[in-house]
Formats: structure tokens, sequence, C-alpha cells
């Protein structure tokens, strides 16, 4: 006895032309019952298509997200920074507090410098403020720092 291939047609007892011929689809055929198409007239030698591939990708999970770790801020670079304009250096560093007046005072200084007879009043304020920030800037910086390190390790 020989085994016939699944994908090989195998000759089924017409239908009786009385009788209405489904629409061309995918059914199990009656003799084998695999999947097979009927054209609306007979049964086509062909297999059935592979399963649809899913609508929407399946997610990939992804590394939790972390951010990089602050980079430390340079003590000399706050220092020029408040030397050329006290209250600069302690606004890189992130001190608005400490900043804030330092920057006030010489922009009313800067804006005061452009009247020839102001000027010196402009030099005084810079002094005053690069006196009282200047000597700072060190300490503030590691400690800024520190925060920094703190609030990406708390995270």
């Amino acid at each position: 006895m020989t085994e016939e291939s699944p994908d090989v047609a195998t000759p089924v007892a017409p239908v009786p032309a009385s009788a209405p011929m489904p629409p061309p689809a995918w059914y199990p055929d009656p003799a084998t019952g695999v999947q097979r198409w009927w054209d609306g007239t007979a049964w086509a030698p062909t297999a059935p298509p592979p399963p649809p591939a899913a609508l929407y990708p399946v997610p990939v999970p992804q590394p939790a997200y972390r951010p990089a770790a602050p980079t430390e801020k340079s003590s000399g670079t706050a220092s020029v920074l408040t030397f050329f304009f006290p209250g600069a250096g302690h606004l890189y560093l992130g001190d608005n507090q400490k900043a804030m007046p330092g920057l006030i005072v010489n922009t009313v200084g800067l804006l005061l410098a452009f009247s020839v007879i102001l000027l010196p009043i402009s030099v005084i304020g810079w002094a005053i403020t690069l006196a009282m920030t200047l000597p700072h800037i060190k300490q503030d910086t590691e400690r800024a720092n520190a925060e920094a390190l703190a609030r990406y390790q708390q995270r």
C-alpha cells in the first residue's frame, strides 16, 4: 500500500450539480481533513499558508534607565568665572543663593560703567564681590560636587 503525501490532491466524489457550491476559501478536505484551498469548483493541490505574523511586535525588555554620573565641577573654572564676573562662579556650581547678590551688584556696576563718572563705583562693587566670593570657591566646589554625587546615588 502506498502512502500519499498530504500536498497531493486526492480525488473526491464530484458534488451533484443541483447542490450550491461553497465560495472559494480554505476548508478541511473531506478526504484527508487537512486544510486545503477550494477554488469554488475543485480542491487545489496547495498547502495552507503559514499563520500570520503578530500584528504588533513583541516588546524586547530594555535595561533600566540610569542617568550618567554627574561630572565634577572645576574650582579653577569657578574661580575664573568669579574673577571676570563675581557670582558667575557660584552660578556654575549651581549655588544660586550665593550667585544672585554678586550677579546683581555686578550687573548694575556694568551698566553704571558706561558712564565715565560712575566707573569707579562699578570697580569698587566688582572688587568687593570678588573679595567676598573668591576665597570660598574651593570649598563651595567640593560641597557642590558632593551634593551632586549624593543626589545621583539616591536614584
